[in-house]
């Protein structure tokens, strides 16, 4: 069961990971066409190998996945409700996108103050819909899956009775597999087949 867990896990973080170093490089892209280059950066290829440039693309991906893990989204995998995860990523890309605004795009010194709300809302939005959509493409991929039976969960139900039988179709429903039934009381009737 852990296994099947991490396995369904994986491509949640690989995108994270992958979305995140995306976002964090055409965000440094525009940083260097809004604040760099009257910062004394002469050329792209300049700035793209500044050390802190550098450094803050191996770290910050890295930052994200530690929120997002923070956050317990990487904590279940199965039967993940789509309004659940929207409003997860929401959240929890506002928090950050804020977090690195301020530790590391506010030292930065712009020919004007609008430029920072650009440049916010310009991060907001990459990594919202970075990370969102690949979200969405896996978690629909997996209901599919568990709607074709192909991922399921193995249940033992504590119970005989009527509810037990109630529980065992809702459960199937949702991508669990009934084994058996436990009965509670030795003189408990067996009501399922």
């Amino acid at each position: 069961m852990k296994g099947m867990k991490k396995r369904h896990t994986i491509p949640y973080i690989l995108s994270d990971w992958l979305s995140a170093t995306l976002v964090w490089f055409l965000f440094n892209l525009l940083r260097f066409q809004e604040i760099a280059q009257y910062d004394g950066f002469g050329t792209l290829e300049s700035y793209l190998t500044n050390r802190s440039v550098w450094q803050g693309q191996i770290y910050v991906p890295l930052f994200w996945l530690f929120l997002y893990a923070l956050s317990g989204y990487y904590n279940d995998s199965h039967g993940k409700s789509r309004v659940t995860e929207f409003f997860n990523t929401f959240i929890t890309v506002t928090l950050g996108a804020i977090l690195i605004f301020f530790a590391m795009v506010l030292n930065d010194q712009p020919y004007s103050f609008h430029v920072y709300y650009e440049l916010i809302f310009a991060l907001w939005g990459m990594q919202f819909v970075g990370t969102y959509l690949p979200r969405l493409c896996i978690t629909l991929h997996q209901i599919r899956q568990i709607a074709r039976r192909e991922w399921v969960v193995r249940v033992v139900i504590i119970g005989t009775d009527e509810k037990a039988q109630q529980l065992e179709a809702d459960l199937y429903k949702l991508g669990y597999e009934v084994l058996g039934f436990i009965q509670c009381q030795p003189d408990e009737p067996i009501r399922v087949e």
